[in-house]
């Protein structure tokens, strides 16, 4: 998962897909792998209008093959689909990045994974995004499309909560949580139901 705290510009979407495209298929061919099937969309569709355009983000979905069967099988697109490597449970053969828009990523951390510069969230900023998309489920709150808290939502903040140790009352962190309900219009209130 991706947080970004802009949006895209609409007319760049082709541009974007394009270099998503060819990213995902020069860094794969590097180790021996072909990526494939290779889709962005933004999320959810906007068909709803009384969806809030700060809702959403986007989606990559694609698959991946070893390089040699690629090879073999590139004017076969089912048996590409077939012998893609698996992804997760079930056989699902589709890797997906979920990129939300519109999130309050100021107070992000610089990391360096593999000599790659990484941005992340900071466990705090973890446990206040999650506490504010279980308010988001509640049936208070208005734009709500569905009336059910997520279990992962829970599970999350209880791992985090049991490897840091989070102050709630400090400034900062009240700071925090204000900019991050407010970013998405969730009132604090919903807190205390």
């Amino acid at each position: 998962d991706f947080s970004m705290s802009t949006d895209f510009n609409k007319e760049q979407i082709p541009e974007i897909t394009e270099k998503i495209r060819r990213t995902l298929q020069q860094n794969f061919r590097a180790k021996g792998y072909e990526a494939f099937d290779i889709q962005f969309m933004e999320v959810p569709e906007h068909s709803a209008t009384t969806v809030p355009d700060f809702w959403g983000g986007y989606l990559i979905e694609f698959k991946v093959i070893e390089m040699a069967k690629y090879k073999k099988l590139h004017d076969d697109p089912r048996a590409l689909r077939v012998n893609a490597l698996e992804a997760g449970p079930n056989h699902h053969r589709k890797f997906k990045i979920s990129i939300s828009k519109l999130e309050y990523c100021d107070l992000r951390k610089e990391m360096d994974l593999d000599d790659y510069t990484v941005y992340v969230y900071t466990p705090e900023m973890i446990v206040f995004e999650k506490l504010r998309a279980i308010c988001q489920q509640m049936p208070e709150y208005t734009p709500n499309s569905t009336k059910t808290a997520r279990a992962r939502d829970f599970f999350d903040i209880y791992t985090v909560m049991q490897n840091f140790i989070i102050e709630f009352a400090s400034p900062q962190n009240t700071d925090l949580l204000t900019s991050i309900f407010a970013v998405k219009d969730v009132p604090l209130s919903l807190i205390g139901n």
